[in-house]
């Protein structure tokens, strides 16, 4: 009897502590077999077997064999057969240990073995763009065969019907043309060479620049056009030609027009390529999806104060809901995290899904952590409530999956009786600590029955040791006003971002994903607030809750019927003390270029 614990002991260890070889090679390393069974691996290795043709169903055979007849000799063929398969996996075992660490190329001699990433370069990967021919007759033939040539230099030249096609194409171009809805000229009244005023002006030759913008409205979206002009200028006194400062300082895009972009790129999850054709289809604005991508980059610089207001708001809080998810990059990949309260959503990347990071970014904060039940969150210095969703989930698919397990079912009983006369005082009285408090008794009755409780399967054990251990942060909400018992509101906004990561996963950049995150910031932030994000923008402010402030003081004049001064309006309109510049995006991004 001693003997038989013994060896069920040593079992448990031994399988405790083993390692699934077969998950290592599977999808990392290829060997030049045709399978990755153990055999044809360690043949390759240089392992042999007494019985070269056999498996495992041999085994089975053999032992049934030995069972009946006790014959020496199959015994000793079964004993040797598995000694010889764990020196195989020993080998493959001691080869793997042997590799290294960074994937580096291994030489053809020895073995001409190669990792997954070796052999998945961008060379074996379709790509559109230049192609390079080694031979340089193909390069003009491959040209031909590009379908915007062979519409415009070859069909047209053989169906009359692309001739046709061919001035429509320039007419839709005549279409396009920029003709301004406002002129405007300016002058200078000094020389910025010597500050003399004696200038002359020639009005024949002028410098000419248009300002692209839209005007929006309840009504509608319209284009609209500035052309600034400046006549050619002289000084007299030193002799000298200039061009007015004034005209300089113009910008080629407007406020409204980047606005307008990124709302639609944040807010519907518009392509670049595709916004492109929308302001060339609509308004018959010539911008290049690239320039696109600048605009995203001074957006998300002009916002940063936003997005790091709304950040120390978080911290200052009573409550943060955390969460994180993967996103796949360009030449990398790495995990986007998601803090928000009620009404402040922040999103984050790091390369890792290490949770170190949040001891600075959280520090400082005093309130309860809202959080699934990964254990990086478990060092941080503060109260923290776990989903209790999450933990309802796992035990239902768990017990789904094995429905004849009475004791997994029993615990979730007692849990789910439990849980339910709490949720229901939560939907008569809200989140109120002098109403929920009286659960507590109940919940100290639960865990004093877990714990004198032995449980025999092993999947009730398990979450047995779960809910004991997180005993402390499961039920945080009945001690704090306003404490939610899970976590769904910051899966709710990972949501949004899952959605994003679904139209660009594997495509973007990490500095262009870090861009976007400052923007989709401020974006949750203005719908958890419900406000309009485009109204936000347009408003050129870079601190939400003034926006709001200063909008609800307008709708309380209206009511009164009061109509708002030209100057509150302006103030609204305008940035704050900390902002970059009067013109908003569109001067920002000027600066830059």
């Amino acid at each position: 009897m001693l003997a038989s614990v013994s060896l069920d002991k040593i079992s448990e260890v031994l399988l405790t502590n083993a390692t699934n070889v077969l998950s290592l090679l599977y999808a990392s390393i290829y060997f030049p077999t045709y399978s990755n069974e153990l055999k044809a691996i360690g043949k390759y290795l240089g392992c042999a077997w007494s019985s070269p043709d056999a498996t495992g169903l041999h085994t089975l055979v053999w032992r049934a064999q030995w069972e009946h007849a006790h014959d020496p000799a199959l015994k000793d063929r079964l004993i040797l057969y598995n000694k010889q398969d764990c020196f195989a996996l020993q080998k493959v075992r001691e080869f793997l240990a042997a590799l290294p660490a960074d994937g580096a190329t291994r030489d053809a001699q020895e073995g001409g073995i190669r990792f997954v990433e070796q052999i998945k370069t961008e060379d074996d990967l379709p790509a559109f763009g230049k192609k390079r021919f080694a031979v340089e007759d193909f390069s003009p033939i491959t040209k031909r065969a590009y379908f915007d040539y062979q519409r415009d230099k070859i069909y047209v030249r053989t169906n009359p019907h692309f001739k046709d096609l061919e001035r429509r194409k320039q007419k839709n171009k005549k279409r396009y043309s920029l003709r301004p809805n406002r002129v405007v000229n300016l002058r200078a009244v000094r020389c910025p060479y010597c500050k003399g005023s004696n200038i002359s002006r020639d009005y024949t030759n002028f410098h000419a620049r248009d300002s692209l913008d839209l005007r929006i409205s309840p009504g509608g979206i319209k284009r609209w056009i500035i052309r600034y002009r400046a006549p050619f200028h002289r000084c007299r006194d030193c002799d000298r030609t200039f061009v007015p400062q004034t005209w300089k300082n113009q910008r080629r895009f407007g406020h409204s027009l980047i606005a307008w972009f990124i709302d639609q790129h944040v807010t519907n999850r518009i392509t670049f390529e595709n916004l492109e054709r929308t302001a060339k289809d609509y308004f018959g604005l010539p911008i290049p999806f690239s320039r696109f991508h600048k605009f995203k980059s001074y957006a998300a610089q002009y916002y940063t104060f936003t997005y790091d207001t709304i950040l120390k708001k978080l911290v200052n809080g009573s409550i943060i809901h955390a969460d994180e998810t993967k996103v796949n990059l360009k030449k990398s990949s790495g995990y986007v995290w998601v803090l928000t309260s009620m009404e402040e959503v922040v999103y984050l990347y790091r390369p890792s899904r290490e949770a170190d990071f949040l001891h600075k970014v959280l520090a400082g904060f005093h309130g309860v952590l809202i959080t699934d039940f990964y254990t990086g969150y478990d060092s941080l210095p503060c109260l923290q409530q776990k989903c209790l969703i999450h933990l309802i989930r796992d035990i239902n698919d768990d017990l789904l999956k094995n429905p004849f397990d009475q004791e997994l079912k029993e615990l979730a009983t007692l849990f789910g009786q439990l849980l339910r006369g709490i949720i229901a005082t939560v939907d008569r009285v809200g989140l109120r600590t002098s109403y929920l408090s009286q659960h507590k008794p109940e919940v100290k009755e639960f865990m004093d029955v877990l714990t004198v409780k032995a449980f025999e399967s092993e999947i009730a054990g398990q979450y047995c040791k779960r809910i004991l251990k997180y005993q402390s942060k499961l039920f945080t909400f009945l001690d704090h006003d306003g404490v939610p018992w899970n976590n769904n509101n910051a899966e709710h906004a990972v949501k949004y971002f899952a959605k994003y990561r679904r139209l660009t996963n594997g495509r973007v950049t990490e500095s262009g994903l870090q861009n976007y995150l400052v923007l989709l910031s401020v974006y949750q932030t203005c719908r958890y607030k419900e406000i309009r994000f485009l109204d936000f923008l347009l408003s050129k402010a870079r601190d939400i809750d003034r926006f709001v402030a200063m909008k609800e003081s307008i709708k309380t004049r209206r009511r009164r019927n009061q109509a708002p001064s030209p100057h509150s309006m302006l103030r609204m309109g305008q940035p704050s003390s900390e902002e970059v510049g009067d013109g908003g995006l569109a001067t920002l991004g000027e600066h830059q270029r």
